[in-house]
């Protein structure tokens, strides 16, 4: 992994997308960097209203004693969600982003800043 700099000549942080597309299938994504990082943004589309929750999971590096659901949502169609600039997570924290709702074709894109 390269370093990346901004229009200033400052070192950038790399901005990664976690990608889950599938037909008939649970979405279930995996965010496991080894740096510290935050949520940029998830989004997420499904061909018809979803009945079950879209849930984002912190797998917290401290132990399951700190693990927490940080969002749920079980009436989205499209999905747009904005993290909190000032949230950062550690490294050897990971996200788990799921639903089991199995019967539409749906996408999830969650873009993260590793830091």
């Amino acid at each position: 992994m390269g370093v990346n700099y901004n229009s200033r000549g400052r070192v950038a942080p790399e901005v990664v997308e976690y990608k889950s597309l599938g037909t008939d299938a649970a979405i279930s994504v995996a965010i496991a960097p080894v740096h510290k990082f935050r949520i940029l943004n998830i989004t997420a589309h499904g061909a018809s209203a979803v009945t079950e929750p879209l849930t984002l999971t912190l797998n917290a590096s401290q132990g399951a004693a700190y693990d927490t659901v940080l969002y749920s949502d079980a009436t989205w169609t499209n999905l747009f969600k904005k993290g909190e600039p000032s949230e950062v997570f550690e490294a050897g924290d990971s996200l788990t982003l799921g639903c089991t709702n199995s019967a539409i074709v749906k996408g999830v894109v969650v873009r993260i800043e590793l830091l």
